[in-house]
């Protein structure tokens, strides 16, 4: 098993984790994001995506990149050492955990009614 894969298994164990994502970003003005993997939580079982959904993680795909760059340039600006290297989003329904790496970003959406 490898790195990645034991970090997903053991981010999915907590109770509340609807979805794991892994975004790569392009970072370009017309930037295109693309979700390249993502693991559906349920019992393990991947489950099927009805259009609402699959629009929603694109929509994630297009925003976490624009966030977090938003993010780093604000952490930039207050202290010129320091780096973005974690954003905790909290909305009326999810929690959204962003890990942000050089090409990629790590989101964890749980969902705040099953805490």
């Amino acid at each position: 098993m490898s790195e990645i894969e034991a970090t997903i298994n053991r981010i999915s164990s907590y109770e509340g984790v609807d979805r794991i994502l892994i975004i790569k970003s392009v970072e370009t003005d017309d930037s295109i994001n693309s979700i390249i993997m993502r693991s559906m939580i349920n019992n393990n079982k991947p489950e099927l995506k009805t259009e609402k959904e699959k629009m929603k993680e694109n929509l994630f795909a297009k925003i976490i990149p624009q966030l977090g760059r938003e993010a780093k340039s604000l952490i930039r600006q207050l202290d010129s050492k320091n780096d973005l290297t974690f954003l905790r989003v909290r909305t009326s329904a999810h929690e959204i955990l962003i890990a942000p790496d050089k090409d990629y970003y790590l989101c964890v959406l749980q969902n705040m009614s099953k805490n």
